[in-house]
């Protein structure tokens, strides 16, 4: 479940209120008639179609990978200050710096020794000290990826684009 990108868990609630509005309305019109309808719809009815929705929404959305390499998290020095973007820098929100990156770009990161993914806004450059390191992350998504302690971590990095996976794939 923690896997699940922000976009899965909107069409998980985008799904949810559609199929509980479409009961919603049968329901009502059975009350409006002042007869009595019995739903013909059933639990597991309903879970298919939730989960059909999820799959639809992810199809059209794929993770493109951006590079592997090296990240580092920064925070305290910098906690309040105005990042690239103009954002007042949070460090317990999910966002980074990133030399190649551009500004106001989704990434989800990923910590390739534990596989724990994290999404966050690029809304800095960076890293300030240029040591092979790639991308410097928030205190927040440093604890999320588990690499607070350690301070730099093999990463890979991917965005979200609209497409689609061919058949042939």
């Amino acid at each position: 479940m923690r896997r699940l990108t922000t976009a899965l868990w909107l069409a998980a609630l985008l799904a949810a209120l559609t199929i509980g509005l479409a009961c919603g309305a049968r329901v009502m019109e059975g009350v409006a008639g002042h007869e009595s309808k019995v739903l013909n719809v059933t639990i597991t009815e309903l879970t298919m179609q939730r989960d059909e929705a999820i799959a639809e929404l992810a199809s059209s959305r794929v993770m493109l990978h951006l590079w592997t390499g090296v990240a580092s998290w920064y925070g305290d020095r910098e906690n309040g200050r105005l990042t690239a973007s103009g954002q007042v820098f949070d460090m317990n929100g999910l966002t980074g710096a990133s030399r190649t990156i551009p500004l106001g770009t989704m990434i989800i990161v990923e910590n390739v020794e534990t596989g724990r993914m994290v999404p966050m806004l690029i809304n800095d450059y960076g890293p300030a000290k240029w040591t092979g390191r790639g991308l410097d992350v928030s205190k927040g998504v440093a604890e999320r990826l588990g690499i607070l302690k350690q301070g730099l971590a093999r990463v890979r990095v991917y965005e979200m684009v609209e497409g689609r996976i061919s058949k042939e794939d």
